[in-house]
């Protein structure tokens, strides 16, 4: 019970990252809409690859509690950190529910918003989840457990970074949706015929690189629909 609520726990937390995306966002104007999206998301995914990283040693030589109290630490500095962000209040009525209804029908929200369950769906199915057991089966140590998921994390990066700025540009967001997910379908068929941990290494990286590149396009998306990610 303890394990779910604590679940439960992080789940809420991590939810705030809608409020920090739009926060900073509101940074920058709306030329530079693209740069602030990928900027973010290679931030975020900095944090992800340094803690899955550390995360997986700390287990591996100091016990599986150890990445517990590392992040109760990183927990810790980043509440302090928050009394330093700066933020503009804007006044304004909440939306009422034929305002949340209208945008509940836009059609590039309801197809974005299907997307980004599809994606998701495919992460947590696998890299977040099916993948670490799988290669666990196929004898992967601890510490290989957390590099397996840093590498994941790792082209995730430069897949955001360059989603925003030099793939947008030459292709455009329908081509680069669709070859994240080809990506991402390659990732998910190909994992059952590994064999040992080498395979999947390379399997991480295609997958992360998709990951990366639709996570920050369906932001773009949803902020063109009108509305916060």
């Amino acid at each position: 019970v303890m394990y779910l609520l604590f679940r439960a726990l992080s789940g809420l937390a991590a939810s705030a990252w809608v409020s920090y995306t739009v926060l900073y966002i509101s940074y920058f104007d709306a030329e530079n809409t693209a740069k602030s999206v990928a900027t973010i998301n290679v931030s975020n995914n900095i944090g992800r690859f340094a803690a899955f990283t550390l995360g997986g040693f700390a287990a591996q030589f100091f016990g599986i509690k150890a990445p517990f109290f590392v992040s109760f630490l990183a927990g810790l500095v980043g509440l302090i950190l928050t009394f330093f962000v700066l933020e503009t209040k804007i006044e304004s009525k909440p939306a009422g529910v034929k305002e949340l209804f209208k945008v509940g029908l836009n059609k590039q929200l309801m197809v974005s918003s299907l997307l980004c369950a599809a994606s998701q769906f495919i992460v947590f199915a696998t890299a977040l989840s099916f993948t670490s057991n799988y290669a666990s089966s196929v004898g992967a140590t601890k510490a290989e457990l957390g590099l397996l998921t840093s590498i994941f994390v790792l082209p995730m990066i430069f897949g955001s970074y360059l989603s925003g700025s030099f793939l947008l540009k030459k292709f455009g967001p329908r081509v680069l949706v669709a070859f994240s997910f080809a990506l991402l379908a390659i990732y998910a068929a190909a994992m059952p015929f590994c064999t040992s941990t080498a395979p999947i290494y390379l399997l991480q990286i295609i997958g992360g690189f998709g990951n990366g590149i639709v996570f920050a396009l369906l932001i773009l998306r949803f902020i063109a629909a009108g509305i916060s990610p």
